[in-house]
């Protein structure tokens, strides 16, 4: 019995330190941790790694700890299995035998019965649950995770506001995020600037004068707060830092220099580098 206690303590304590690694890796917010709490299943899925381990160990105590040739029965034996004793047997024999081998009427185990039971009335209470409008509708948790979505992009969105300003933009040459540029400016900008940078409402951008400046920092800071004087919308609640240096990358290495189909008219100030 000493040993049974020994083994059934080791096993406990590593579900337990398997509980307490699971809460430091998987660092969660509060709105997270309010959203598991309301799901039910998050609990019946511990109860069930519990149950299982204590089903381990009282197996593992009737293997390694139990009589050969033991007529007595346990009381917990009787009440899970009820088995009939191999002395007994001819008691539950039945008239079936086939080659030689005769057939027992043995019953279902008691606890068989009782998971198959408490499996119907587990499906009765969860489909009463959705079914009367207390549980989330598909509809409803769909609407749910699209709200949670939006969120964990705004906290994204905030960290990399903090993370990255116009003190530390620079023009990229990599193609996947050039094309990005390519595909935000054709989505947004062409309106004012024309697709091929020839200015319309908008200034002229392939050619060598500008208004605000040519640094990359100064044309960040242009596309991310706007010239609300001169038509300019700010783009810093649509784009993110990284899309608006991407979009200024795109312009400085693939419309600057470039001859537009109608150029509009030089305005501001001639910079030659």
């Amino acid at each position: 019995m000493n040993k049974l206690y020994k083994t059934s303590l080791t096993i406990m304590m590593l579900f337990i330190s398997f509980l307490a690694k699971a809460q430091d890796v998987v660092k969660i917010d509060a709105e997270s941790s309010a959203r598991y709490e309301q799901d039910y299943s998050y609990y019946l899925m511990y109860l069930f790694l519990l149950a299982t381990i204590l089903g381990f160990i009282y197996a593992a105590y009737r293997i390694f700890y139990t009589k050969e040739n033991k007529t007595e029965v346990s009381a917990l034996d009787k009440m899970l299995y009820d088995t009939v004793a191999v002395e007994r047997e001819d008691e539950i024999m039945t008239n079936h035998e086939y080659d030689g081998i005769k057939e027992l009427d043995n019953h279902l185990p008691p606890w068989w019965v009782w998971l198959m039971y408490l499996t119907i009335i587990f499906a009765v209470i969860y489909s009463g649950y959705y079914f009367t409008g207390m549980g989330m509708s598909q509809e409803e948790e769909y609407a749910d995770e699209l709200l949670y979505a939006k969120y964990q992009q705004d906290l994204i969105q905030k960290d990399m506001n903090l993370r990255f300003d116009e003190t530390n933009v620079a023009v990229i040459t990599d193609a996947a995020k050039i094309q990005e540029g390519k595909e935000i400016y054709e989505t947004n900008c062409v309106l004012c600037h024309l697709k091929d940078g020839g200015g319309n409402v908008g200034p002229n951008l392939t050619d060598k004068f500008y208004i605000h400046g040519k640094t990359s920092t100064e044309m960040y800071e242009v596309i991310r707060d706007g010239v609300l004087s001169k038509g300019m919308l700010s783009w810093k609640k649509q784009l993110n830092p990284f899309q608006i240096q991407n979009v200024m990358s795109y312009i400085k290495t693939e419309l600057e220099g470039t001859t537009p189909e109608k150029p509009k008219e030089a305005q501001g100030e001639e910079i030659v580098e």
